[in-house]
């Protein structure tokens, strides 16, 4: 099997990337220029590719990796007030989300993995996203699951209750 990963350099990401690698997939990455490849403990066994631009990239990279499964991890959080995050909360967990479905509405063989946030949800499990990051995140989920209803494409989201990380 082969995956192609986004958000590899992330906690989550990188440790699923070993995890992959430990049980023989072959597992390529897809990096933003100056990502930390190092706090992801250097990604051994991983291929890399840079992205520049999502638009063109994404298609360029899927179409070179032919993976079996795309497991997009990417996201941006806030990392002090939301207001001045709005670019890269967009960048990230909306832009980002919608040139994969393209890319993947050109690759339909290819199945998605996203993950989700239960920030999306209020404790009844009523879409209710808590603040700008569950907004942005639950666009980017649903430009996604409208592209696989129509290309098609397989998919499914897994919906992450809470990470923890270094500082957590």
């Amino acid at each position: 099997m082969r995956a192609l990963v986004t958000g590899a350099t992330g906690y989550v990401g990188s440790r699923l990337c070993g995890y992959l690698v430990e049980r023989g997939w072959a597992v390529d990455a897809v990096v933003r220029p100056g990502a930390d490849i190092d706090r992801a403990g250097g990604l051994p066994g991983v291929t890399r590719h840079e992205m520049r631009d999502a638009g063109g990239d994404l298609d360029t990279i899927i179409t070179a990796v032919r993976p079996d499964v795309v497991m997009h991890l990417a996201a941006a959080m806030p990392d002090g007030e939301e207001a001045d995050a709005t670019d890269r909360l967009v960048d990230a967990n909306i832009r980002l989300p919608a040139h994969l479905a393209d890319a993947l509405a050109r690759h339909p063989r290819v199945g998605l993995l996203h993950a989700a946030t239960w920030w999306e949800w209020d404790t009844n499990g009523h879409f209710a996203p808590a603040n700008r990051y569950a907004a942005t995140k639950a666009a980017g989920r649903v430009i996604l699951e409208t592209a696989a209803r129509r290309a098609p494409f397989a998919m499914a989201s897994l919906v992450l209750h809470d990470v923890y990380g270094p500082g957590d």
